[in-house]
């Protein structure tokens, strides 16, 4: 019998060790719909349609057909055997109930057929869909108080115990409450029509070309409409490609296109110091590595406090927990979104360093590990309603083949990345192999899988000094892709404060860059400090 199987309305408690739980929950009678239980299952004897209402109105509940959602036990019973009977094509009748219930051993305490007969006493011959679908709301919600006070009595008693880390203990009772709220928002099934019009207006709503999320990569953006809500997105590539580099000049360019939106990041690999030295050498065009020696000119100073003052105004939130987990990620992006009412994009750095639930049964394989996460991420995304972007290593397969291209059985550990992913992207930059003046300063995207549109490839510039991705252009002005015929919207790449378009140069190198004349970014007025 489960926890709510007294039907004496009065709460079971938290049976443990040494201290009792709080008494104002040991006492008092639990939330329950006792009568209102009694007439749905005697409107469904009535009517045999109405357990189908029933059985869907309670999806996602314990127990045959919702069964769990009843408080009780006889009507719990007597439920289940309406559902043992519905499912062989039996008729639903008193008798064949009462039969049922003898197989069960449940005949005595839900009174047999007898029992089964009172049920319909006082109730009409028929009864409206709003009066079940009433019924129905009502018996679920009383069920969800009464788990919401099991999960408190649980949380209290843990804390009282004290026997695991109170980061732990918090963690837990976070996921638990969010897990009793998502289960109340599960739909049943709907007419195309509805979901049609919301795709419309989302389509009306992108403007001519983005849908989405846009990337500030012009080619990017025309292949995929920018990035879409609920997708998963992996981002793969060997090491020293530009992973990281590329997913946080995205999360940079979302916050630049759209000034309230909120980026999550997790960095599994790097602190968060390095993540946002990375930032601000790349906003503020700054040699990486002249940055971290500190030797820099007065003029690097200034655009480097003109980048600082541009990431104090995006909502790009940090967390480098190592081996985080996809737990832990649910929670803290559940907080950051109540927080401020709207979460635009997770990123991920990177998938094989994520951790294991503490109490999780442990995965057979590493491979079985990965593929529990990438579903994990799949289903983040899809509660966030937000893009999830997820960086991904590479095995070495691609370097024995002469091209060097990354291709989707190279995603490392686990073919379940490929499957569970709505978008694969990969990095290739030929120069890491062979070093010529054509592949310098040049980054391949290839576009391996697309759930909602084409694959293919295009190519960016990558500035290694600044660790920096751009748009390329040709000579004639369009994108890279041999395909393009016209050009991309331009993109204002540099930070804040600083006038004038900027673009990839065509009379130079790709990893050269030039602004329009006049315009001088982050100028540093003389005798001035720079505050930090």
């Amino acid at each position: 019998m489960t926890s709510e199987g007294r039907g004496d309305g009065r709460s079971n408690g938290h049976r443990r060790r040494g201290n009792s739980p709080p008494p104002e929950y040991t006492d008092r009678p639990l939330p329950n719909a006792v009568e209102v239980e009694r007439q749905l299952l005697g409107a469904t004897l009535l009517d045999e349609a109405y357990l189908n209402a029933s059985i869907e109105a309670f999806s996602g509940i314990d127990g045959i057909g919702g069964s769990a959602v009843f408080y009780r036990p006889a009507h719990r019973f007597i439920y289940e055997a309406m559902c043992a009977l519905h499912e062989a094509g039996t008729e639903l009748n008193p008798v064949l109930i009462g039969e049922r219930l003898k197989q069960a051993g449940a005949s005595e305490e839900a009174g047999g057929a007898t029992g089964v007969s009172e049920l319909i006493y006082g109730l009409p011959r028929h009864a409206s869909t709003n009066t079940i679908s009433g019924f129905t709301r009502l018996i679920r919600d009383k069920h969800n108080l009464r788990r919401l006070i099991r999960t408190c009595n649980k949380i209290t008693a843990e804390a009282l115990d004290g026997e695991d880390d109170e980061a732990v203990i918090l963690d837990r009772a976070e996921a638990e409450i969010f897990a009793l709220s998502s289960e109340t928002a599960r739909r049943g099934l709907e007419h195309v029509r509805a979901a049609a019009e919301r795709v419309i207006s989302a389509a009306q709503q992108g403007g001519p070309m983005l849908t989405g999320l846009p990337t500030g990569f012009a080619e990017l953006d025309t292949m995929t409409a920018g990035l879409q809500k609920k997708d998963l997105i992996i981002i793969a590539a060997r090491p020293s490609m530009g992973k990281t580099s590329l997913i946080v000049q995205l999360m940079q360019n979302v916050c630049r296109t759209d000034r309230q939106a909120v980026c999550a990041f997790f960095s599994a690999e790097m602190s968060a110091e390095q993540v946002v030295m990375r930032m601000l050498c790349s906003e503020a065009r700054v040699d990486l590595l002249r940055f971290r020696s500190g030797f820099l000119s007065r003029d690097e100073w200034g655009r480097i406090a003109a980048a600082l003052s541009v990431l104090a105004e995006m909502k790009i939130f940090i967390d480098d927990t190592p081996a985080v987990t996809s737990f832990e990620m649910a929670a803290k992006c559940r907080r950051l979104g109540a927080e401020h009412k709207r979460i635009d994009l997770v990123a991920i750095d990177y998938m094989q360093l994520m951790g294991t639930p503490s109490g999780a049964r442990r995965a057979e394989s590493r491979q079985q590990e990965v593929a529990q996460n990438a579903r994990d991420l799949k289903r983040l995304a899809k509660e966030l309603d937000a893009p999830l972007v997820a960086l991904s290593q590479l095995s070495r397969a691609n370097e024995k083949r002469t091209d060097h291209e990354p291709q989707l059985s190279d995603l490392r550990e686990s073919g379940e990345l490929e499957q569970t992913a709505d978008l694969v992207a990969f990095i290739h930059r030929e120069e890491m192999y062979t070093r010529t003046p054509e592949s310098e300063g040049r980054a391949k995207i290839i576009i391996a899988k697309q759930r909602q549109g084409p694959t293919g490839d295009f190519e960016l510039t990558f500035l290694k000094e600044y660790t920096r991705f751009e748009n390329m252009w040709r000579e004639d002005g369009h994108r890279s892709s041999s395909s393009s015929t016209t050009p991309p919207p331009q993109y204002d790449d540099r930070p804040r404060g600083a006038e004038g378009p900027h673009r990839v140069s065509r009379e130079s190198s790709p990893a050269k860059a030039e602004t329009s004349a006049g315009n001088e970014p982050w100028r540093h007025r003389d005798g001035d400090e720079i505050d930090f």
